[in-house]
Parts: structure tokens; C-alpha cells; sequence
């Protein structure tokens, strides 16, 4: 998505509101706020859940900044509200913590609870609102606040606390423009909802400045209908019909309540249940069954200022070179990933060699059913062949390094005197596999004809090993792969001139990751070049070398026969 055009329209306040905790309010903030930023908007989130602060936490993992220790440094709403009760005031710009977005090319600033401590308790029970509002002016400081913010930002994201509150009231109705309401499919949370927009509503007409009617956008949280189809159209019609002025309110006459509840669910996938995670950064936004893809349906509605068309497009956009059907499982990636450094950490050390590996996986997004252990191993057989690394994907006969059943697949952990193997095929035959160490025989070197030829023969072996599933060659098949330890390396042609060097690897660099798609049909017409776009990221970090696609041909020769 394009940046905003600057102009002099005011930023917006949108209040994430729910009747209930543990819906994914602040989760749904977070993430919604992440691509705000990245698209190019200024965003400022502020957490006035005071009572059960840390939206900070979903920023931990952000390089560059320790946003938890810097809360502890940084003052925040409470300290802001009770400078106001003490008629200290101070700038609001004093509290702002700023996050970068997309590795620092974007940012957005957060506002936390307040300055965390031993402390901050007291403080918070310290808080009198009536008192604060009849006699220190908090009304028009909250005003004056809000004001300010939407001449800085673009969009305000305030994170409000749950339940019918003085935090809440001050949330819903002194600040929003736009309530955003998170809620579950039970009659306690639908109702609660109800009543606290009644509130709102009724509160907001008492200010005393002229303020637009409030608008409210009820958003469907933790939906299991992929899992519950029949439970979950009962409540979808009864959530359409519970909800349906309040849709109405800003929906176009040609849409409807239903839709409204098809388009903005918000999807419940236990593996983002466990932290404060970002689904947008961590898996992205491409696949439409995805939590990534759900919340961009709801930022690009913020963005728009409530434009349902916007909203439509990314419900139902998609990539235009993947059709995602299904995805790769980070939590079963993560697994191997530790299961493979532990296995293949052993080997290197104990034949003294560098710490260099390739680790590849990849997956077929056309549904496909679950394959048993015994199937898999039928299956790993049939795809196995013999090339310059056998060992990708190798069934051995061997007790000691044949494959294993898991719960979720089939492994094998393999050594042979100069390097190991760790490969694994999980249920939906996604594969993944680390190789160590790449150039086994030297210490100094990265050969250009060994990093190439394994990269062929993992192209060749994915081949192998979704055409013998009986999948079509319309099927399309994703692959990340990791070059890793190669710092301070050079690149020489081969082990015969591996004096033939070129330069030393930059010093900052030590790993690269690239990812492809391509259907099978495409890898059997032209393999040399999906060969290629693999390889030449990895090689033009050494001095920016490059190499055509005859290079990758002869190196490649022997694989491409996918027959």
C-alpha cells in the first residue's frame, strides 16, 4: 500500500474496545497499528488499560529498542493523569516511546500505561476520577490531549480497558471517534457491547463541545467457523441481526450486517494464543486464511477511514504469484530448527569444522490430505534419488540413521565422516532438512559449484517429492532457504581452483535467507533459472558477484532432468 498523501485533514481516533478481556483486543491493535505505520501513516497507540497495562510487550521482539526496559524509564497516562491532579502538567511528547517498523524503514509511537515500578500500583489506586474531573479539569486536559494528538498522527489507537469503568468512559466516549468492538459469540459479551454504546452514546451527547455522532464497528473475535461451520452460521445471523444499526451506521446501502460479520472475523488459531505476537511481521498478510491476513482486512478499513470497499479488496485479494490454500507450519519449522542445531551442532564440533550449513523447506500450498508415518515413508522412498548430496531426503536401511516416526511425521538424523543431516516430513509433506557443514574439506572457502549443486538438488528432490504425491503440475510449491556460517569466508569456483578466490564476505553479513515460488511445471520448463533466483542473492554478497544463467546450467546439468 501506497504512503498517505499529505494533507490537512485531522488524524482519527479509533478506541479498541471490549466488553470482555481475553478476546485479542490488544493483539488486534498491535498488529493492526504495525501496518498502519508500515504503510506509510503516523500512528500513535496509546494504552489506557491502565488496570492491566503492556501493550508494550507486543513490540519486545523488536530489534533496535528494549521497549519494556524503556517503559520502565519513560513516564506514561498515569503519570500524565496525575501531573494533571497535581496541576504539574507536562508534555505528552515526554511519554512517546518510537518503534521501528519494517527493520526501521517505518515507526510508530507508543504511549504506555505509565513508568513501570514498584510503585505504580499505588499510583494507580491513588487515582480519583470524580475528583479529577470536578475539580482538577481532567475533562478538558483529555480534550486538549486528544486535540493535540490529531494534529501529530494520522491515526490514535487507544487501547481501552474492558467493562463499564471510569478508564473506559474516558476512552469511549472524551477520546474515540470510531469504537472498534472486539467481541466473542456469547450473549454476555454481544450484550455488554449493546449497553456500553448505549453509554457512550448517551455520555457523548452531554459534552459539553460539539462532537460528530459516534460511530461503532463491531468486529467478530477468536471465530472458529473453520471449525464449527454449523455453530457458527447460527451465530453469524444472530450477531448480524443483534449488531445490524450499528453496521448500518456506516456501512454502504449495497453491503449488509452479514457480510460485515463474514469480512472482519477475526479468525482464532491456537498457535498465536501463546505471547504478545505480531502475525502480520511474523508470517505476513498473503494467505486469506491467515490471522495476518485478517487483521490487514480491518487496518486497510482504519486506513480508509471506514471505506468498505477497501475493506472488501483485502478480504478477498490475494497474491498475484501465490494462490495460498495452505501454509508452511512456523511452529513445526521452529521444532525442527532446534531438533537440527542440536544434532548437527554435535557433528561440526566434533570434527573441528566450521559452522557453516544450508537449511532448506518447503511445502506444497494445494490441499492435499494428511499423510500417516508409514505413508510418509513410502513416500520419502519414492522421491529419494541419487545425486552430489544424497542425503537430502535419503532413506537409510542403516538401524542407527534410518527415519523415525514422530507424532507429527517422520525424521532422520544422518552422519557420515565429513557431515551430518538432519530432514524431516511432517503429515502435510512439508519438508525440511539442514545440511552441515556445506564444504566439509575446507575452512576458508565457499565453492560456487557446491553451493549450486545442492541448491539443484533440492529443487529436483521437491519435484520428486510432490509429483509422487500425484499432485498436478499447475501445483505450486514454496521454498525459503538459509545459507548460514559464512563469515570471513571467500567464494572460489570449486575444491580443484579454490584458490581462485574473489573477495571476503562483508563482515556484518554471516546469513542469508531467499524464498521462492514456483509450480511444478514451471521448475520442468526452466530449472536452471529458479536454480538462479536461489542462489545469486547468496553469491552477490560477496563483493556483488554475479553470474548468468550458463554458469547455473552446467553446475545444474545433472538435476534437471526431473523425469
Amino acid at each position: 500500500m501506497n504512503a498517505p498523501t499529505t494533507t490537512s485533514v485531522p488524524g482519527i481516533v479509533y478506541t479498541f474496545y471490549s466488553y470482555k478481556g481475553g478476546v485479542g483486543r490488544s493483539m488486534a491493535l498491535a498488529n493492526c497499528a504495525t501496518l498502519l505505520a508500515k504503510w506509510g501513516h503516523k500512528v500513535l497507540i496509546v494504552d489506557w488499560d491502565l488496570e492491566a497495562p503492556g501493550l508494550e510487550r507486543f513490540f519486545s521482539k523488536v530489534p533496535g529498542i528494549n521497549v519494556s526496559m524503556t517503559r520502565t524509564l519513560k513516564p506514561g497516562m498515569i503519570d500524565l493523569i496525575e501531573a494533571c491532579g497535581r496541576n504539574t502538567l507536562f508534555s505528552w511528547r515526554d511519554c512517546t516511546i518510537e518503534i521501528p517498523i519494517a527493520n526501521g524503514s517505518s515507526k510508530l509511537d507508543l504511549i504506555t500505561a505509565g513508568r513501570s515500578g514498584s510503585d505504580y500500583s499505588a499510583k494507580l489506586h491513588a487515582l480519583d476520577f470524580p475528583r479529577l474531573f470536578s475539580e482538577s479539569n481532567l475533562g478538558t486536559y483529555i480534550e486538549s490531549l486528544r486535540d493535540e494528538w490529531t494534529a501529530a498522527y494520522d491515526f490514535v489507537l487507544v487501547d481501552s480497558r474492558t467493562g463499564v469503568t471510569d478508564i473506559g468512559g474516558i476512552c469511549t466516549v472524551h477520546l474515540a471517534d470510531v469504537l472498534i468492538l472486539l467481541f466473542t459469540t456469547t450473549d454476555s459479551s454481544i450484550s455488554g457491547i449493546l449497553d456500553i454504546v448505549e453509554r457512550a452514546k448517551a455520555a457523548r451527547a452531554k459534552l459539553p463541545i460539539d462532537r460528530a455522532a459516534l460511530v461503532t464497528v463491531p468486529v467478530p473475535a477468536r471465530d472458529e467457523s473453520r471449525t464449527e461451520y454449523q455453530q457458527s452460521q447460527k451465530w453469524k445471523e444472530l450477531t448480524a441481526t443483534r449488531f445490524k444499526d450499528l453496521y448500518e451506521d456506516w456501512l454502504p446501502a449495497s453491503a449488509t450486517a452479514e457480510e460485515a460479520v463474514d469480512v472482519l472475523r477475526i479468525p482464532y488459531i491456537p498457535y498465536w494464543s501463546f505471547g504478545e505476537r505480531l502475525p502480520v511481521i511474523e508470517e505476513g498478510t498473503r494467505d486469506p486464511s491467515s490471522l495476518g491476513r485478517a487483521y490487514e482486512v480491518l487496518a486497510r478499513l482504519l486506513s480508509s477511514r471506514l471505506d468498505w470497499k477497501q475493506a472488501q479488496e483485502a478480504a478477498g485479494a490475494t497474491d498475484v504469484s501465490v494462490s495460498f490454500k495452505r501454509t508452511i507450519d512456523l511452529a513445526w519449522v521452529e521444532k525442527q530448527q532446534r531438533l537440527a542445531k542440536n544434532f548437527t551442532t554435535q557433528g561440526i564440533r566434533s570434527r573441528d569444522k566450521n559452522g557453516g550449513f544450508i537449511e532448506a523447506y518447503y511445502f506444497c500450498s494445494d490441499s492435499h490430505s494428511p499423510k500417516s508415518p508409514m505413508q510418509l515413508l513410502k513416500l520419502a522412498k519414492s522421491a529419494e534419488f541419487s545425486g552430489h548430496r544424497k542425503e537430502i531426503g535419503e532413506v537409510c536401511s542403516d538401524d542407527q540413521y534410518k527415519p523415525r516416526p514422530v507424532s507429527d511425521g517422520i525424521h532422520a538424523s544422518i552422519q557420515r565422516d565429513d557431515s551430518s543431516i538432519f530432514w524431516s516430513l511432517n503429515e502435510n509433506a512439508d519438508f525440511f532438512c539442514q545440511l552441515a557443514p556445506i564444504e566439509p574439506d575446507s575452512n576458508d572457502s565457499v565453492f560456487l559449484g557446491t553451493r549450486i549443486r545442492t541448491v539443484a538438488e533440492l529443487l529436483a528432490h521437491s519435484y520428486r517429492l510432490y509429483t509422487v504425491m500425484g499432485l498436478s503440475n499447475s501445483s505450486r510449491v514454496h521454498l525459503t532457504l538459509t545459507h548460514a556460517g559464512f563469515y570471513g569466508l571467500r567464494l572460489s569456483y570449486s575444491r580443484e581452483s579454490k584458490n581462485s578466490s574473489f573477495s571476503n564476505i562483508a563482515a556484518v553479513e554471516n546469513l542469508k535467507t531467499t524464498s521462492i515460488s514456483y509450480t511444478l511445471e514451471e521448475l520442468k520448463s526452466d530449472f536452471a533459472a529458479k536454480v538462479m533466483e536461489l542462489c545469486n542473492p547468496f553469491f552477490n554478497l560477496f563483493d556483488f558477484q554475479e553470474y548468468n544463467k550458463d554458469v547455473y546450467q552446467v553446475h545444474a546439468q545433472n538435476y534437471s532432468d526431473l523425469t
